[in-house]
Order: C-alpha cells, then sequence, then structure tokens
C-alpha cells in the first residue's frame, strides 16, 4: 500500500506464524479459565503494533493474572507473549486448599491494591448439572466481578507502553472481536477480523472495520479453557 512500509500480507503472516507456535492468545487454554480480553491497535506509515491482552486464571499456578501480547514490527523486545501482570494481591489465603474454589466465608478481595467488598451476587455459586449449586470456583468470582472490576482487570496505559513505543499513535481498541482458534488450526488469517485489522492498520482509515460475524471473545464461548 503507497505510504506504508508494511502491509496486510507482512501482518497476517506474523500473526499466523506465531499462532501456529501457540505464542498468541489462545482462548480455550485447557490451562487457563478465560476472564476477559481487550485488543488495541497502534499505526503510522513505517510502523504497526498489536497488543491483545489476556485475562484469566492460570490452574496450575494458581494465579488471576492478566498476559500482555504484543505483536508488530517496531517491538523492541520482539514480537509474542509479553509480560504478566498479577491482579491479585490479598488477601492471603482467598483459594480454599484446593487452590480451585474460593475459601468460604471471604467477604473482599484486593485487586491492585483496590479492596472490592464482595456481594452475595458476586459469592454466588453456579448451579451443577443437577441444578444444586457447586463450590464457587476462583473463575467464576473473577467473572462474577467483570461489571464493577474489569478496568482493573485491564493493563495501564503506562503497561501497555512498556511494550509499545511510546510514540507510536493508537488507532483502535477494541473488548470484543471474532478471535482465532490455534488449538483447532484456525489461524488468525482464516478469521474475518484478523485480516480486516491489518487493513486498517496499513490504510490508516478506521472506517474499513466493518466487520459482519459476530464476536466470540467472551468467555462463555471458550468452555474448554482452564479445563486440563
Amino acid at each position: 500500500m503507497p505510504g506504508t512500509t508494511y502491509s496486510e500480507r507482512t501482518i497476517l503472516a506474523q500473526l499466523d506464524r506465531h499462532a501456529e507456535q501457540f505464542d498468541f492468545p489462545t482462548l480455550d487454554n485447557g490451562y487457563i479459565y478465560p476472564v476477559d480480553v481487550r485488543l488495541t491497535a497502534y499505526r503510522d506509515a513505517r510502523r504497526w503494533a498489536v497488543a491483545i491482552e489476556h485475562v484469566g486464571f492460570f490452574n496450575r499456578v494458581p494465579d488471576f493474572d492478566n498476559v500482555i501480547y504484543p505483536y508488530g514490527n517496531c517491538l523492541a523486545d520482539g514480537p509474542g507473549h509479553g509480560p504478566s501482570i498479577t491482579l491479585v494481591d490479598g488477601p492471603d489465603g482467598w483459594t480454599d486448599e484446593s487452590g480451585y474454589n474460593v475459601r468460604p466465608g471471604l467477604k473482599s478481595i484486593r485487586v491492585r491494591g483496590k479492596l472490592l467488598k464482595l456481594t452475595a451476587t458476586e459469592l454466588a455459586p453456579p448451579a451443577g448439572p443437577n441444578g444444586v449449586p457447586e463450590d464457587l470456583g476462583v473463575q467464576d468470582l473473577f467473572r462474577n466481578l467483570l461489571p464493577r472490576a474489569r478496568d482493573l482487570y485491564r493493563a495501564t496505559e503506562a503497561e501497555l507502553r512498556g511494550v509499545i513505543p511510546d510514540d507510536l499513535p493508537q488507532i483502535l481498541r477494541l473488548d470484543e472481536w471474532e478471535h482465532c482458534d490455534p488449538v483447532r488450526d484456525v489461524l488468525p488469517s482464516h478469521t474475518e477480523f484478523f485480516p480486516l485489522l491489518a487493513k486498517v492498520l496499513v490504510t490508516g482509515d478506521v472506517s474499513l472495520y466493518k466487520p459482519t460475524r459476530p464476536p466470540n471473545t467472551h468467555w462463555s464461548n471458550w468452555p474448554g479453557g482452564g479445563t486440563l
């Protein structure tokens, strides 16, 4: 495309390569319960970058993190798996002995320094197959907290600029989109979304982003996430 030093093809080639290597946000990762996502895109005539935030409960640690995955042609540390931001910093012992469920009697939790007093709705356990309430899984609590804690889950601008050049202008930010599924060999270029994103990055024309396919990034669309 005239005026840029990169192309839609080179953008998609980088994203596909990292997805093939599972160095890409995988929302049905068996070791991560998905909770939330966000995508921010940046560009100028010479440079492009995309930061995808994958917020989830890592069931083998256990830990609740936001992992930033940056891609682009101007990244100091290169594209792929980036920094992890630990989101819960108290109180101690907020999980039960298993590490998978919320400790009975928990009244509050501190997310990134902000103490959140938990409501009965947020502490309500999900119903099991027979309608009988189950234990409240850690992922259930963080999903229940989404309406009021989403901004705490997301990276700050300073954290994003830790992987994206400070002077690269932001062009697009999305809370939902049609994500790929590398586990099932659906690469970014196989979706409608990522080619549209590449076109916006190359042209600088946000009006070209007119998806016809529905977004699928809500955690409920990835039931395999965290189940291993």
